[in-house]
């Protein structure tokens, strides 16, 4: 988000993959964590590995904090995306060396680059950590289609915007800066972070002090209904600053 007059405060609304995983494998298993309580039974095979409401909520805010200090870290300097993980592994070296890379060493690449996602964050060495890798290269395949899809979309937001007149394309910019001034009551906050994720409805959950994950939106991040979960939002994460 681009702040407005010179105003260095700002806040990001989009998606991450790893939150995404985090209710995507919620969603599938069927397990119902307030918020997300309004999906339907799943296959129950996370739970019946020992997945349950108070460590999926841990993974999950700390999957949501951990990206949101990835994006800090980037604003405050657009170079540095050098993650500690980084040295563990040197695909390049390891494709294109002078020798080809072994099934052992394949594999050991493979590993590290799973413990680097949502799935290998898990915080225990146990069966839910195996049922999470396992799906991981589901929920892959779910987002290249979803990717696909959502690819679509914007080209025909694109033909949409080329077509708008400029009364229009004014409407969109006024609604545009309307979220922005409608958001100012709730300052002073820390710059925000909203994602989005998929979930079959509405839902706001906050991860204070400055990020907040958004269901139901459906890529439709400049609608009315995004503007409501987006100040709905940052209201809650105030009132969690004044306690």
């Amino acid at each position: 988000m681009i702040p407005f007059g010179g105003d260095s405060w700002t806040y990001s609304i989009g998606g991450d993959p790893d939150i995404n995983f985090c209710v995507w494998v919620l969603v599938g298993d069927g397990l119902r964590v307030h918020p997300f309580d309004r999906h339907v039974d799943g296959d129950r095979g996370l739970r019946a590995a020992g997945l349950t409401e108070a460590n999926w909520r841990g993974w999950f805010e700390e999957t949501v904090r951990g990206a949101t200090e990835r994006q800090e870290s980037v604003n405050a300097d657009p170079r540095a995306t050098h993650s500690e993980n980084d040295d563990k592994v040197d695909l390049s070296d390891l494709l294109y060396g002078e020798a080809p890379p072994t099934p052992d060493q394949i594999s050991k690449a493979r590993e590290t680059l799973l413990a680097r996602t949502a799935a290998g964050r898990w915080p225990r060495q146990d069966q839910v950590r195996v049922e999470l890798l396992r799906r991981w290269p589901l929920y892959r395949k779910h987002l290249k289609e979803r990717d696909n899809r959502d690819f679509e979309r914007s080209l025909e937001r694109h033909r949409l915007m080329q077509s708008l007149t400029p009364e229009e394309a004014e409407e969109l910019a006024k609604r545009e800066r309307r979220r922005w001034d409608e958001i100012q009551q709730y300052r002073p906050l820390p710059p925000l972070h909203f994602y989005t994720v998929d979930y079959p409805s509405p839902v706001v959950e906050t991860v204070p002090p400055a990020s907040a994950v958004l269901g139901g939106v459906d890529g439709e991040q400049d609608s009315e209904g995004c503007n409501r979960l987006v100040l709905e939002a940052a209201k809650r994460l105030r009132a969690a600053t004044d306690v």
